[in-house]
């Protein structure tokens, strides 16, 4: 195999099925012929009969948007290990990124950022910053998108830090293709992703302001035109919390509301799916269907907005590039966590990408590896 042909998930380039895919293919033998290509028929049915159509009806879908491929793609757990070690010390850098760009803004003073590239970002909030004040975590969830070069590593394509996406959609998939592709789960041990959403939900949990041990925790979705309304739909259900939209939300004496038929109920944590910009046409965009009062609120400390607003800005391609000035640079990451990132970043245009969530964990022991 040439130095520059991409990778071979199932076959190891010898001719021998690598370890982790041999009691999958052999339960997949065990099928009848064509059992495989009618199981994806089988998937392409049940998305379909419980997919968008089933739950707005009338709606107009594109039906191969959302596909599950049958043969799902195993990973030792090894391997995962490294990715989840790699994905935490990445998530704690930019973490600290973040701290400085809201706070003190030392990177830009030492010219390990450029400035224009924070102050022209769109997704830049000066509205968000506090110099000279403790700050709480920025970023309480992390996703990334993943591809695997033709050197077998694993490598960053894309950061995702705003409203980071995907896990609802995982859930999903997990849930339908047990059902329909039994087989592919029984010779294997299969990590749970429950456990993932129970963490997920006592973080939540743990974000409220102090003296709240009920507190009202929300997921605040663009409503029913955005293309990840049925993920947001997913999200809540397993999180347990209210599905709502900026209109469904008030700010009464510094705190925030739900409006509800009851009366009003307060809402402790914001899980935000939409755009920081848009959050509170007060202070931010005028034109926004956001929560008049929402950022004097969150200021106040009344209300934990997830991801906080602002977060974004780390999404710049520009600040995962390896380089001297680069803000993820060897030297830099050094300067800013006293450790060096696991993993590289880079672009490329072949198959293997994939999406994996970590929610940041408290700081611990790390994985240290040398640039």
């Amino acid at each position: 195999m040439a130095a520059t042909d991409p990778v071979d998930e199932m076959v190891d380039g010898r001719g021998h099925v690598r370890p982790h895919w041999r009691s999958l293919l052999g339960a997949f033998t065990q099928l009848e012929d064509g059992g495989v290509v009618e199981r994806g028929r089988r998937l392409d049915r049940a998305f379909e009969e419980e997919g968008v159509t089933s739950v707005l009806p009338g709606a107009e879908t594109d039906r191969s948007a959302w596909r599950c491929d049958p043969v799902p793609l195993p990973i030792p757990a090894s391997e995962f290990a490294g990715l989840e070690a790699g994905l935490g010390q990445r998530a704690r850098l930019l973490e600290l990124v973040l701290q400085d760009i809201y706070g003190p803004q030392t990177l830009l003073d030492r010219g390990l950022i450029p400035p224009a590239l924070i102050f022209t970002n769109p997704a830049f909030l000066r509205a968000c910053r506090a110099p000279g004040t403790a700050r709480r975590d920025l970023l309480q969830f992390y996703a990334a998108d993943l591809i695997r070069g033709p050197d077998g590593a694993w490598r960053v394509l894309a950061d995702r830090t705003a409203g980071p996406s995907g896990a609802g959609y995982a859930r999903e998939n997990r849930r339908i293709l047990a059902r329909v592709m039994p087989e592919a789960f029984r010779p294997v041990q299969v990590r749970q992703l429950r456990p993932f959403f129970e963490m997920w939900q006592e973080a939540l949990q743990r974000l409220a302001p102090p003296g709240r041990p009920n507190p009202g925790i929300a997921l605040l979705t663009p409503g029913v035109g955005h293309p990840q309304w049925f993920e947001h739909m997913f999200l809540s259900r397993e999180l347990s919390c209210a599905l709502v939209e900026g209109g469904d939300l008030t700010v009464r004496d510094g705190g925030v509301f739900l409006k509800t038929l009851r009366g009003l109920q307060p809402i402790d944590v914001l899980l935000r799916r939409v755009d920081g910009r848009l959050l509170d046409p007060l202070e931010l965009e005028v034109d926004a269907a956001g929560v008049t009062g929402l950022m004097d609120a969150w200021r106040r400390g009344r209300v934990r907005i997830a991801n906080d607003p602002g977060s974004g800005v780390v999404e710049a391609p520009a600040l995962a590039m390896q380089g001297k000035t680069g803000a993820s640079s060897p030297a830099s990451c050094r300067r800013r966590s006293g450790r060096c990132r696991y993993g590289s970043s880079g672009r490329s245009s072949r198959p293997g990408r994939r999406r994996c969530s970590v929610s940041p964990r408290p700081a611990g022991p790390t994985r240290e590896l040398p640039c």
